[in-house]
């Protein structure tokens, strides 16, 4: 693992030193920092929810100075666990009423693309040849529809971007071990990727355990990216309380980390 945990104006931040050393400003953040209280404590990025607007903004300008963005140029959707791939063309900031559906967000343009996790796997996509990039969220629905090759390929077809110069870092997410399933996702994965999955998915007592980040990382070579380009993060988020939020320990009621990229900055 090359990612390195980071702390700035008082907000802790996983970075990928491959994206760093590509040139792209980026962050997997934490839920240290923040002016959130409660269940939300303390840098929740999760909009519509109990945590007050003016909490989540005071925290997204935190995030927004650490980075060097404006929060009127925050691109986010309302993620579906599907397969969808949206282009973004111009910022939409914090509280928009009306966000497209879509798991993964690609742009070549200044923005900050987010997508928000609580055990999913939040991952980041950059074209060290021209800038541009994505911020994809694969839950298991998304990664046995393959959300981060659909991105690869959107990426392909919108800027010209070639696989071999994408650079992609794989977030903290839900471990192996505390992702338990029933067989039906085991079914679903070996549907898309066929017999070579089943290394990645551990059986125990009946129940299957996926492993969902070697799964994405897998789909991203098959989508043709170097395995050298990729960052795997080994942080499990259900393991680790006081750094992240997981629905899977504490339900619904909770903030969410957050996976940010800003395009279009210094390809290499």
């Amino acid at each position: 693992m090359s990612f390195r945990l980071v702390e700035t104006d008082g907000i802790e931040l996983f970075v990928s030193e491959k994206l760093e050393t590509a040139g792209a400003v980026h962050a997997f953040t934490t839920r240290v920092g923040g002016v959130s209280g409660g269940d939300y404590a303390s840098l929740n990025l999760r909009v519509n929810c109990e945590d007050s607007r003016e909490n989540v903004e005071k925290n997204y300008e935190i995030l927004a100075k650490a980075l060097g963005f404006s929060i009127d140029d925050v691109v986010m959707s309302r993620q579906v666990h599907g397969k969808l791939v949206r282009r973004a063309d111009t910022g939409e900031g914090l509280f928009s009423s009306d966000r497209p559906d879509a798991d993964a967000v690609i742009s070549d343009r200044p923005l900050a693309l987010f997508v928000f996790v609580a055990d999913c796997v939040p991952i980041l996509l950059y074209d060290r040849a021209t800038g541009a990039a994505a911020a994809v969220h694969a839950g298991w629905r998304g990664t046995a529809l393959d959300i981060v090759g659909a991105a690869v390929e959107r990426m392909a077809e919108e800027y010209g971007t070639r696989a071999r110069d994408i650079v992609a870092a794989i977030g903290p997410h839900i471990c192996c071990g505390c992702f338990e399933c029933g067989g039906e996702v085991g079914d679903a994965m070996t549907e898309r990727y066929g017999a070579d999955v089943a290394r990645f998915l551990v059986k125990k007592g009946g129940k299957v355990h996926p492993d969902l980040g070697l799964i994405n990382m897998y789909a991203l070579a098959r989508a043709g990216v170097p395995e050298r380009n990729i960052d795997l993060c080994d942080e499990c988020t259900r393991c680790t309380p006081k750094l992240f939020w997981s629905h899977r320990l504490t339900g619904d009621r909770r903030g969410v980390q957050g996976a940010v990229i800003l395009p279009g900055r210094d390809a290499k």
